[in-house]
């Protein structure tokens, strides 16, 4: 008799601990899912576990942790590459207008007489000048296009838009920026929206 009273208390702890096993695959599962969710989309959600059991609690609340650090981290980036866009395009614009002051007065010496020398020397400064105007709209070109993306990969992560990677590669100039889109649902906000 003690064998079967043995055997049915040995029965009970196994089926106790498989129970155990799997609620904790389930609370590790839903820790999985909802992490995975809260890295792919932009949201003050933290993970949140039907689990009553402290450790994987305690799991979730290290995670949350993290991922509030992580979301800080992303908005300061975010931040400063925005800044630092928005510094490029300052530039570019400051030095424009210089730029076409400079040239209006290499016109106005064009016209002038002048000896040899000074002709070389108006030369190579419309040389660097046109290098140097040729470079600012390249920078003006390139802030533009990473505005443009920026905006265009947030509507299109808001909205759960697929598109081929290459997509956004082909957007090489300023007036490639205003593209005419056809996307399911019409995802891109109207200029109303804007």
């Amino acid at each position: 008799m003690f064998p079967w009273i043995l055997c049915c208390i040995l029965l009970i702890v196994v089926f106790f601990l498989i129970t155990k096993i799997i609620f904790i695959e389930k609370s590790i599962d839903e820790i999985h899912t909802e992490f995975q969710e809260r890295l792919s989309s932009d949201t003050n959600t933290l993970i949140d576990i039907s689990s009553s059991d402290p450790h994987l609690r305690k799991l979730a609340s290290e995670i949350n942790i993290q991922l509030r650090l992580l979301r800080k981290e992303r908005h300061r980036y975010q931040q400063g590459d925005l800044e630092l866009k928005e510094a490029i395009t300052n530039i570019s614009h400051d030095l424009r207008t210089p730029l076409t002051a400079i040239n209006g007065y290499l016109d106005l010496l064009e016209r002038e007489e002048k000896s040899e020398t000074v002709h070389c020397y108006l030369s190579q400064i419309q040389n660097r000048t046109d290098v140097l105007k040729n470079l600012t709209e390249e920078l003006f070109r390139y802030s533009v296009v990473t505005s443009f993306q920026d905006v265009f990969v947030r509507i299109v992560t808001r909205h759960s838009v697929t598109l081929s990677p290459d997509w956004l590669t082909t957007v090489t100039s300023p007036t490639a920026a205003v593209v005419n889109l056809s996307l399911p649902g019409s995802v891109l906000p109207s200029s109303s929206q804007k």
